[in-house]
């Protein structure tokens, strides 16, 4: 998934800017001097003021925005809008709230204003320009929005009636301002704020084309700061100017557009229609349409993604120019971009808008309700885009057909929602008449192709980026940082090659059918001959995370390497992993030995004398020796630099996946790629990845965890039982098990004394089957062997 990340400058600090001015000047202050009692339609009810919401959504008694003139807070019942006089003017300007704390000072409290003149003197020579600048440009705004009214400005104000078809009474409510010269806007200034001339001086108005614009939209940020000016001419077809005919836009030397026009109006709203004239999301948001954002001509930036994130956008709705073209062309390329991203994209085919260039003419033409219908049409761009790829080509001919695949099988890898990535599918498949089985394998086989290229492309790049640590005398670091790279690649590479889920429906007719053979009471997992019991209560060693938990010495070790030899034993398919985390290998084979040759451990770490123990011996060496060469048996240690995301890769190539059980002991001393906080944090981190394991493997795995050391008090009450919160260091352990096992002692004061002890393994948890209680064991110390002990099973 692609993420974008803007540097942003920090601000000066506003609280007690705020503190201050909201001391001097009351909220109805504000309303007073932003206009609002004739604009929203305010009638003093008791305290309040209410009337209609500045958002413009529709209100049917027309009193959801209530203003409190006691307590100095705003609050809108339909759309949730609250706050105070500083977000009052911030929404009513589309500002942030510095620049609406400063509106206010200006306007009520202008003794103030040095306060903010300090707080700007602490921040850097790059964040005091851009706010002079920003307050220089908010003048302009303010002074052009009042002319755009007057005599001055009837040329423009004829043009956005009769060329462009706007309602009268709607244009004050727009951004539209009138442009005077660049004379008059510098004396204006000069006039307002002399204090400023030397940033008026370095102000550059003039954009390519001179003082022939007399018409203008602020391009604010995100936050409602405007960081420059569009101007567009009052003609139709646009001016001629300096040799170049049709010239209609023009702007404000330097602008740059950091985020997507129209975004600072954007509020609370996860849905976004995206347009590309400025003059449609100018207009539209006071026709009726409120989450309206454009691009203009230019290309759609990346760094628009970044600032629609931040707003909380979830989706886009594409109604951009019905202008034989170059909507299409741009609605493919927004589709492209957004492919790899969580913001769903969906587009307005644009010849739907019939004979109307565009939404702001569709609008004027056929009323709001019209256009939300049309809206209501739009399609995924999977859907959209699969279309215009199969458009593009002839699809009678061979050629023609095999292009149109390749490109849309492209265009579906680069998908992160898998839906639409299914959709690019089904239409290949309903469009060309393919067999469904045969265009998903060629899918996958490009998923598998691009993987590969993204694994060599990584490895290259870790291995440069590595060596630049070398070099600076850090290798240590680099194996690091090679290490955690190459885990990242590892999963990635192995994700795209997993079979995708399988549809709903054809799981749940697989599930039926299997279920529908299988006789109450038929085993589900692997048998256990040795663990009789565990087999009739589980029916079987299902997929599943089982956990082990006891404290140190009471024999999870014996039972792992017991349950695994009884796990090959009974079931000739079945192939194990065992993980040793705690143990080296050479002691993991040493339990193996004297379990299989019924012998000591100590005994099989040397010479023999006796021929029978002697041949005893070597059978269990030649049993192990066949049991790895056959695929069924393998033993790692956490000296082979094991972690997490290893021990999924080799689950995910083992050979003979389907048929495998998992072992890990010592699960909390399994390594993790990423540095953690805590010791907790990074345990719950494990325990997440360990259950994971079973979700995308759907296999046993076993693991064994520590109970924490018991306090004094605890200590004490020595026959105090165990519970899963006594696993050490973290829950998540036993949260995510769906069955967990609790060892202790049947007599603990007699444990340590005892050479075949009675352990007591208290099923705890159990979400495989119905069984709760707990079953007996004898360890067998010497042979490091935990067996059943026959009709001890109690239930709860």
């Amino acid at each position: 998934m692609k993420t974008y990340n803007l540097k942003r400058t920090a601000g000066p600090d506003l609280g007690s800017l705020i503190a201050e001015v909201k001391d001097h000047v009351s909220i109805e202050q504000v309303v007073d001097v932003l206009d609002l009692k004739p604009k929203l339609g305010l009638q003093l009810i008791g305290t309040s003021l209410q009337g209609d919401c500045p958002t413009g959504h529709a209100s049917a008694n027309h009193r959801c925005f209530s203003i409190d003139t006691e307590d100095g807070l705003f609050n809108c019942f339909h759309c949730a809008e609250a706050g105070d006089a500083v977000d009052l003017v911030a929404l009513v300007n589309h500002t942030g709230r510095f620049d609406a704390t400063r509106w206010i000072a200006e306007h009520l409290a202008p003794e103030l204003l040095p306060k903010f003149d300090q707080a700007m003197a602490a921040q850097s020579d790059e964040q005091k320009a851009l706010h002079e600048r920003g307050i220089l440009y908010r003048l302009i705004f303010e002074e052009g929005h009042r002319q755009l009214m007057q005599p001055v400005a009837a040329p423009v104000l004829d043009y956005l009636m009769n060329e462009r078809g706007y309602d009268l009474a709607l244009i004050p409510q727009t951004e539209w301002i009138y442009w005077d010269t660049d004379a008059n806007i510098r004396a204006y200034l000069e006039q307002q704020v002399p204090h400023m001339s030397a940033q008026i001086a370095d102000l550059d108005l003039q954009g390519a084309f001179g003082d022939n614009f007399h018409l203008a939209l602020p391009y604010r940020d995100r936050h409602g700061v405007i960081v420059g000016f569009l101007k567009r001419a009052h003609a139709k077809a646009g001016f001629a100017i300096k040799g170049t005919p049709d010239v209609r836009w023009d702007s404000t030397k330097g602008l740059k557009k950091a985020d997507i026009f129209g975004l600072n109006r954007i509020r609370k709203e996860e849905e976004l229609i995206v347009v590309e004239g400025y003059p449609d999301a100018a207009y539209l948001p006071v026709a009726g349409i409120r989450n309206v954002v454009a691009f203009g001509q230019a290309a759609f930036s990346e760094k628009y993604v970044e600032g629609l994130r931040v707003k909380g956008v979830k989706r886009l709705i594409l109604a951009l120019d019905n202008d034989g073209g170059t909507g299409e062309k741009n609605s493919d390329e927004i589709c492209r971009l957004f492919a790899g991203t969580d913001i769903r994209v969906f587009v307005l085919d644009p010849p739907l808008m019939g004979t109307e260039k565009d939404p702001d003419d569709y609008v004027k033409a056929h009323g709001v309700a019209a256009f939300n219908a049309l809206v209501a049409k739009a399609e995924t761009a999977s859907v959209w885009m699969s279309k215009r790829i199969l458009s593009k080509y002839d699809l009678n001919a061979d050629l023609g057909r095999e292009k149109a695949i390749a490109e849309a099988l492209e265009y579906g890898d680069s998908l992160d929602n898998p839906r639409e990535a299914a959709s690019v599918l089904d239409s290949l498949s309903g469009s060309l008449n393919l067999n469904d089985d045969l265009l998903a394998e060629e899918y996958k086989k490009l998923q598998e192709r691009k993987a590969t290229e993204r694994l060599n492309e990584g490895i290259k790049d870790a291995a440069r980026q590595a060596q630049r640590i070398i070099v600076e005398g850090e290798p240590e670091k680099a194996v690091t940082a090679l290490q955690a790279t190459m885990a990242d690649l590892q999963t990635e590479y192995w994700r795209a090659k997993e079979p995708e889920q399988v549809k709903l429906d054809d799981f749940l007719a697989a599930k039926k059918n299997r279920d529908a053979e299988r006789n109450a009471g038929d085993r589900i997992g692997f048998a256990l001959q040795d663990f009789a019991e565990i087999d009739r209560e589980l029916l079987g060693l299902q997929s599943g995370l089982y956990i082990i938990a006891a404290d140190p010495n009471i024999g999870k070790t014996a039972l792992m390497v017991s349950l695994m030899i009884d796990v090959l034993n009974s079931n000739a398919d079945a192939s194990c992993l065992f993980y040793s985390m705690d143990d080296s290998r050479d002691m993991i084979v040493n339990r193996l030995l004297a379990h299989l040759a019924d012998m000591r451990i100590n005994d099989v770490r040397f010479k023999m004398a006796d021929d029978r123990q002697k041949q005893l011996l070597e059978n269990a060496y030649q049993l192990l020796t066949r049991w790895f060469q056959e695929g069924r048996i393998d033993i790692r240690e956490g000296s082979d630099f094991l972690t997490m995301s290893r021990i999924n890769s080799e689950i995910r190539r083992h050979d003979n996946r389907e048929k495998l059980v998992v072992f890990i002991d010592g699960l909390y001393n399994v390594p993790l790629e990423t540095a953690h906080d805590s010791i907790r944090v990074e345990n719950i981190e494990r325990a997440n990845q360990v259950k994971q394991l079973v979700r995308s493997f759907k296999v046993p795995v076993i693991a064994t965890a520590e109970f924490r050391k018991q306090g004094r008090e605890e200590s004490a009450q020595a026959k105090k039982e165990r519970t899963l919160h006594d696993i050490m260091e973290t829950g998540k352990y036993g949260y995510n098990a769906d069955l967990a096992i609790l060892l202790s002692p049947k007599d603990v004061e007699a444990y340590r004394e005892q050479d075949e002890p009675i352990i007591v393994a208290d099923f705890s948890k159990n979400k495989l089957e119905s069984f709760r209680g707990s079953m007996e064991f004898k360890f067998i110390r010497a042979k490091s062997v935990m067996m059943l002990v026959a009709g001890s099973k109690q239930n709860q």
